[in-house]
């Protein structure tokens, strides 16, 4: 049968997790790269960020990639994809950032 062993734990209050992200936060230098979707952006997620974006263009020295299905971009709407594409992200269909 199984074996239960003891998993460790700890609880976290709101100020160490207010460090934890500070700590990340402070990183030095310029974002070079957004990743989206991990593992896959949904169809509701890629639609929210066409919506997001429209009308915007990224700056050129930052590379926005997206990861989806080949099914959820079959679906998006024409409009959505012609956003994120004027935007400038790149998406990547049926793989994942492991594959990158």
């Amino acid at each position: 049968g199984l074996i239960e062993r003891p998993r460790p734990s700890m609880t976290l209050s709101e100020g160490d997790l207010a460090t934890a992200w500070a700590d990340l936060c402070k990183g030095e230098g310029d974002v070079d790269l957004i990743a989206l979707g991990s593992p896959h952006l949904s169809l509701d997620e890629l639609e929210a960020l066409a919506s997001y974006v429209a009308g915007e263009k990224k700056h050129d020295a930052v590379r926005v990639v997206a990861t989806l299905g080949g099914a959820t971009r079959r679906k998006a709407s024409s409009d959505a994809l012609k956003a994120l594409d004027a935007f400038g992200v790149e998406l990547v269909e049926d793989t994942c950032w492991c594959m990158l």
